[in-house]
């Protein structure tokens, strides 16, 4: 029996429209272990009720357009969703090929206008590089905005992608190089090379890192015992994350394995929770949001009825 209360918030949650967990859940299949019995594929209202179930009362909710043409219902749809789910933040995206011009209504919009929590990129799905000459401009609106940049990192060999950990890792540095100001999150922290999370860790404090699918793989290879001095050096600058929606786990589960690992409870509550909520309120996202209320109440994209391509 996992013990409540240590792990309420979850920085990396895909709830999406029901024709993209769709989706995810048959790339989900390809990958869960034979003769496991996934189920159909959640719906948005069902994963809301096993994040509060599980014990997690706040979220990043992470949604990118894979189709050109769909960001703003994308991140419409995201907003809308995260609205009727208190505790729920919102990331935007965008896609590789917006034109400059939609980029920046996007940023004014959802950032400025709506206090998104910040932007999220997939390089290796969304065919984008954080190098992207074009990139440096949205960083320095996010920056200017005091809003998050969460990048996908790690398993390049999964995706057979042309992007190394050790590639990533130098872009990163550049980031936080050239954007003191700018708070970055990197999710899975740039697994397996997860000395490198940590050495940038070391060097910017403007970097954080989350958990998502790290504590499993640590077990599975069996060298959780030579990173938990890291996990508690760090303590403060570490995110629970889940990957809540394309992952064949439950998310119950996936908190059950961080807080069975041999750390401090004092660790587990920061990582659980009160690290997500102190850089929420030192950011003033919950404040923006707040503020964006009265935003976004024309043109919105039904969460039960949303367009079939998104």
């Amino acid at each position: 029996m996992v013990e409540s209360g240590i792990v309420t918030f979850d920085a990396h949650v895909h709830i999406m429209t029901p024709a993209r967990l769709r989706s995810g859940w048959r790339w989900v299949r390809k990958f869960a272990p034979e003769g496991a019995d996934l189920g159909p594929a959640p719906t948005p209202e069902e994963m809301t009720a096993g994040l509060r179930a599980a014990g997690i009362t706040g979220y990043f909710n992470l949604f990118f357009p894979i189709f050109k043409g769909t960001s703003w219902e994308v991140n419409e749809w995201n907003d809308q969703h995260c609205r009727r789910h208190p505790g729920a933040m919102p990331l935007f995206s965008l896609h590789p090929e917006d034109s400059a011009e939609e980029r920046d209504r996007l940023v004014e919009e959802f950032v400025a206008r709506r206090g998104f929590a910040g932007l999220k990129i997939h390089s290796y799905i969304q065919n984008l590089r954080l190098d992207t000459p074009w990139l440096q401009e949205v960083y320095a609106r996010l920056q200017q905005h005091r809003r998050i940049l969460l990048v996908h990192s790690g398993w390049s060999t999964f995706y057979g992608a042309d992007y190394s950990e050790e590639e990533m890792a130098a872009h990163l540095a550049a980031i936080l190089e050239a954007f003191p100001g700018l708070t970055v999150i990197v999710a899975h922290m740039l697994y397996p090379r997860v000395d490198l999370a940590f050495q940038l860790l070391e060097r910017y404090p403007n970097l954080l890192l989350d958990t998502t699918g790290v504590p499993t793989e640590l077990r599975n290879e069996g060298t959780v015992e030579k990173w938990i001095p890291y996990f508690e050096q760090y303590s403060d600058r570490i995110l629970f994350g889940s990957d809540y929606g394309v992952r064949a786990e439950p998310v119950a589960e996936v908190v059950r394995r961080l807080v069975t690992l041999p750390l401090r409870r004092q660790t587990l509550e920061r990582i659980g929770g009160q690290n997500a909520r102190r850089l929420i309120a030192s950011l003033g996202i919950d404040r923006a949001r707040e503020r964006g209320e009265a935003c976004g109440q024309a043109d919105r994209v039904s969460e039960e009825a949303p367009r079939p391509d998104l």
